[in-house]
């Protein structure tokens, strides 16, 4: 039984507002996806655009019963591909894939609640290619990428290979692809996922 439920929040809601501001104030490392020079909480114009997201932009609550304990963000920007077409010039991902960037602030939650919170989100974005696949929208496979600041290898790079990101590329600078940085690049395909997922199931429980 997975321990916490991920749903859409409502920018109608004054409950779910209220919660997305939380977030942006409390994660206010994390880039504006609408200005990513910018480390400023977000205007509440751009927090609902946010929460609403669209056919590329897809925010997701992460919640123990009625208590959130963090969020998972997945996007397709025009920078994001900037760094997709970097790394694949590079052959470090398929020159045939599309890709979604996902970041993720889990920071009231336990380490199971996070992986569970954002293996269910990774889950529903492979099924959403899988329908944009069946639509005839793209026959091309979906590859997510994550870059990790040097502070937060130890508990998202590990986190990010429990569910079978592996490690592509370190010193990469986000803003500037090419240029020296401390970003550390992970990616998952979905093959990588199903087995990671597998291995999860499998994984024997150890009782006291």
């Amino acid at each position: 039984i997975e321990p916490v439920t991920v749903r859409a929040v409502n920018p109608e809601h004054a409950g779910d507002i209220a919660i997305a501001k939380k977030w942006n104030q409390e994660s206010s490392g994390a880039l504006n996806p609408f200005d990513p020079t910018n480390r400023e909480p977000m205007q509440e114009e751009e927090l609902r655009r946010w929460m609403a997201g669209d056919e590329r932009h897809m925010l997701r609550g992460v919640f123990v019963s009625t208590r959130d304990v963090g969020f998972v963000y997945a996007y397709d920007d025009g920078d994001g591909r900037k760094r997709l077409r970097y790394l694949q010039s590079h052959g470090l991902v398929s020159s045939n894939a599309v890709h979604r960037e996902i970041n993720w602030w889990t920071d009231r939650a336990t380490g199971e609640q996070a992986e569970s919170g954002i293996a269910q989100t990774i889950l529903e974005i492979f099924e959403k290619h899988h329908a944009d696949q069946a639509q005839k929208k793209t026959k091309r496979p979906l590859a997510i990428l994550l870059f990790v600041e040097q502070d937060d290898l130890s508990v998202d790079g590990a986190l990010a290979q429990k569910l079978g990101f592996k490690e592509i590329k370190r010193q990469f600078s986000y803003e500037s692809p090419g240029g020296q940085g401390a970003d550390t690049v992970f990616m998952l395909t979905e093959e990588r996922f199903a087995q990671a997922l597998s291995a999860r199931v499998s994984a024997p429980k150890l009782h006291p």
